[in-house]
């Protein structure tokens, strides 16, 4: 019932996309409004602060931070310009915190939590599961290799090939 109330399956598809493309995936989890909530997110755009378990990738702090594009309007020109902003998320043992949007600018950016959308659940344990595509053969490997990842070497030689014969 919490799988079909969630929509489990599309949400696990996106995930394995993301995590075949960059080789991780993480997946945050919470009830919102009552109801079941699993998100993928991008590896590329998560840092794990520290580990409850490194070895069977239990994260007890992790950050995701990534930029986007806003329209705005250019007071000198009057004219719409897209506008770089920092997206930031943490999860912890004891909260889910989001901040809000952070301008881009020569500065360190002024982290503000968005005190509606946070939510303090304080359970103990990171409402953040980490999950490797294929998980590495290091002892310290967390993060898992890409589905291309034995296909690299080659591909590279191919594109070497094309390039000569287009030349």
């Amino acid at each position: 019932a919490l799988a079909k109330a969630e929509k489990l399956h599309g949400v696990m598809r996106q995930g394995r996309t993301i995590g075949g493309s960059v080789g991780t995936v993480g997946w945050s989890w919470r009830y919102y409004e009552g109801k079941p909530r699993v998100e993928p997110h991008d590896g590329c755009n998560l840092h794990v602060h520290t580990w409850a378990d490194r070895g069977l990738r239990i994260p007890s702090h992790v950050t995701e931070c990534y930029l986007i594009e806003e329209w705005e309007v250019n007071p000198k020109t009057n004219r719409r310009e897209l506008v770089p902003y920092w997206m930031r998320r943490d999860w912890t043992e004891e909260a889910d915190v989001i901040f809000r949007m952070a301008k881009v600018t020569q500065e360190e950016p002024q982290w503000i939590v968005d005190e509606e959308q946070s939510f303090a659940h304080k359970d103990g344990f990171c409402h953040f599961v980490w999950t490797a595509n294929i998980p590495g053969t290091k002892a310290n490997d967390y993060d898992g290799d890409c589905d291309y990842a034995d296909a690299e070497e080659q591909s590279m030689a191919l594109d070497l090939v094309n390039s000569i014969v287009v030349r």
